[in-house]
């Protein structure tokens, strides 16, 4: 008779979460000209995560860009272009997490960002406030458009479009 031995990390592994994308947001501000302005991202999420032990955690978000809000018409149709998104040859931002670390606030993941073929470190502090089998995040990163080539050629200058750019996640997800 053989008997097999289970590692205690391997049953407790992560949560896997699904996102209530209508209750969810993920923005940006930004300013041009001077003026500053609120987009929204569409996104697509797979997180699994358990907050208490964090073993087993994975982030991977999707961005498709062509849906990018940013809320006019024009600036929308400048963000597809080569000078912005690029949407033509990299049609989506992504973030992978390679880890999650508690901090003094709550979380921060650590993890690339990749937007127009470029990868960079991005950390992004988050708070977690589970009710039950739901959770809501909120956090909030700032990252340089001049890192990943967005607002090139005539926009390049920062008194046309600012160079540090704030994300925003407002979050609601629920265990599975």
């Amino acid at each position: 008779m053989r008997i097999l031995l289970i590692p205690a990390a391997v049953v407790l592994m992560a949560a896997n979460w699904v996102v209530d994308y209508s209750a969810s947001h993920l923005t940006f501000d930004a300013v041009q000209e001077g003026t500053p302005f609120t987009g929204k991202l569409v996104f697509e999420a797979d997180i699994t995560f358990d907050p208490k032990t964090l073993k087993g955690t994975v982030i991977v978000v999707t961005i498709p860009l062509k849906q990018t809000d940013a809320g006019t018409s024009d600036r929308n149709e400048t963000l597809l272009t080569k000078d912005f998104f690029n949407v033509g040859d990299y049609p989506v931002a992504t973030f992978e997490s390679t880890e999650v670390v508690t901090t003094d606030k709550g979380f921060t993941a650590n993890g690339t960002l990749t937007i127009n073929g470029i990868r960079k470190p991005l950390s992004l502090p988050f708070t977690l406030k589970e009710h039950g089998e739901s959770a809501d995040v909120v956090g909030e990163t700032t990252i340089s458009r001049k890192d990943f080539n967005v607002g090139t050629g005539e926009w390049a200058d920062e008194g046309t479009i600012g160079d540090k750019v704030v994300v925003k996640l407002n979050l609601v997800a629920k265990k599975v």
